[in-house]
């Protein structure tokens, strides 16, 4: 009896090795990701570009924009003197 509750812990033990050494098999490599990751970031940033261009091309200048914000108004420069 006790001989078969050993053979049954180490064939329970052996089945749960092989199940995650089968997992680990299937995992992506670190390179595989790694490309991955440069693949997608190229994507977002060729997007981007993509949306900078169309929003430049449209007449629209985020640039001059913030500018003004940032720019002091008549209100700012009097109270400075």
């Amino acid at each position: 009896m006790n001989e078969s509750r050993a053979d049954i812990e180490r064939e329970a033990i052996t089945a749960r090795i092989e199940k995650a050494a089968t997992e680990v098999g299937s995992q992506t490599s670190f390179w595989k990701q790694v490309g991955f990751g440069i693949v997608a970031t190229a994507i977002n940033t060729l997007i981007l570009i993509i949306l900078a261009v169309g929003i430049r091309l449209s007449g629209i200048d985020f640039l001059d924009m913030l500018q003004e914000i940032g720019a002091p108004t008549e209100l700012e420069d009097s109270t400075s003197e």
